[in-house]
């Protein structure tokens, strides 16, 4: 993030579970977009609710 002007300092590891709001995904088509955000975050380790993606 250095071409932003700032640096990102090591972060403790934290789990984080995301449900994707059902007019998310339901009326607009969003699934993967808002998890693969939360990847890309340093010291985020994404799990997914069993089964969400299969009610899809």
């Amino acid at each position: 993030m250095e071409g932003l002007g700032f640096k990102i300092k090591t972060l403790p590891r934290e789990v984080v579970t995301y449900h994707a709001p059902c007019d998310l995904w339901g009326k607009i088509g969003v699934y993967d977009t808002p998890s693969s955000l939360l990847n890309d975050l340093i010291g985020i380790e994404l799990r997914e609710i069993e089964g969400m993606k299969d009610q899809t």
